[in-house]
């Protein structure tokens, strides 16, 4: 059982300047990162990559999140669904104006790494 240490996030530049969320897990297998640039175009369906507080409020939900996440019991990568639910709880709009896509899909992507590295795969 994957046992996360910690959940962090920062703010940093992506490729073209713009802020965007870094998301650090540490585990007792190692610490993996993971961020998500934000979208040069956007559909009117699409998530909204930060949210519409503006990029410190996705980072401070993230890391209020973190001790929720740390509790979670993740062994396979479908567990990470688990996130995604709980995100929701907290925002229940369908375009995630509230916390804002690009938060969740890091803490997603940063788990799947930390599944991984704790299962040994590449």
């Amino acid at each position: 059982m994957l046992n996360i240490k910690s959940l962090k996030a920062v703010s940093i530049l992506d490729s073209r300047g713009q802020p965007t969320v870094l998301v650090h897990v540490v585990t007792t297998d190692g610490r993996v990162d993971a961020s998500v640039p934000r979208g040069k175009s956007k559909g009117k369906y699409e998530v909204h990559d930060i949210s519409d507080n503006g990029i410190k409020y996705s980072i401070d939900f993230i890391n209020k999140l973190s001790a929720k996440v740390r509790g979670m019991k993740f062994e396979k990568f479908d567990d990470i669904k688990q996130v995604s639910s709980l995100v929701r709880q907290y925002d229940k709009t369908k375009e995630l104006r509230l916390v804002g896509g690009n938060s969740l899909l890091a803490i997603e992507i940063a788990i799947a790494k930390a599944i991984a590295l704790h299962n040994k795969l590449p």
